[in-house]
């Protein structure tokens, strides 16, 4: 829980909350945490949501 936490805070301040790396690869292997599965589904959705309507509006991003 303590790496899910390091993780969180320090992307939240990138704004990187879900931006694909090796990191996040993993700890997702190992599991959300409930606390957090929360959080993440609503990052996750709105990242999807974000990542197809720049496609549909024809701007391509390299992480989406």
């Amino acid at each position: 829980m303590a790496r899910w936490e390091k993780h969180l805070l320090g992307a939240m301040k990138d704004e990187q909350f879900l931006a694909p790396n090796d990191e996040l690869k993993t700890l997702l292997r190992e599991g959300v945490p409930p606390q957090f599965r929360s959080q993440i589904w609503k990052a996750y959705v709105q990242t999807v949501f974000l990542c197809h309507y720049l496609r549909q509006v024809g701007f391509v991003m390299l992480v989406c």
